[in-house]
């Protein structure tokens, strides 16, 4: 059974460029200080971040357990790439339009970054506890963001 729409939506305010919050977002080094709050066996988020590429959300035996490919790209404006988790969990019916999208909007030196997931509302029985346990992790996750990016900026 599907549901309704159902998307994540979060933003915070970062004391810092787009371009340093877009780095916190896509370097490897930088997204392995934060990708395990989704998942405590994630150590990290890996793609080229251009257009088509694909995306790995890489575990600490190396292994890919989430995979997508990058479906926007604007740097340092917008980054949009789906999500397709391999254990099976859900149902297999995502579209290029669903995913996870970033978007960072500057000014004075200053940058809002919003996180929108979803659309959970397809993945069948579990949406709400799908959509409630993505919606904590990038409740944990933000304020790491947050204080990479502004430690970087310093």
């Amino acid at each position: 059974m599907f549901v309704a729409e159902l998307f994540t939506d979060s933003s915070i305010d970062i004391d810092a460029p787009a371009h340093t919050v877009w780095a916190v977002l896509t370097d490897p080094a930088q997204t392995s200080q934060w990708v395990g709050f989704f998942q405590p066996s994630f150590t990290q988020l890996d793609s080229r971040w251009t257009l088509a590429a694909p995306v790995a959300w890489k575990t600490t035996d190396g292994k890919t357990s989430v995979d997508g490919k990058v479906t926007g790209v604007d740097y340092p404006r917008l980054l949009s790439f789906t999500v397709h988790d391999l254990s099976g969990k859900f149902d297999d019916v995502q579209s290029d339009e669903d995913g996870i999208l970033y978007t960072l909007s500057e000014s004075g030196g200053r940058t809002l970054l919003r996180i929108t997931q979803g659309d959970f509302g397809k993945i069948g029985d579990n949406a709400r506890k799908f959509y409630e346990a993505t919606a904590e992790s990038w409740d944990r996750a933000l304020p790491k963001i947050k204080e990479l990016a502004e430690r970087a900026a310093n």
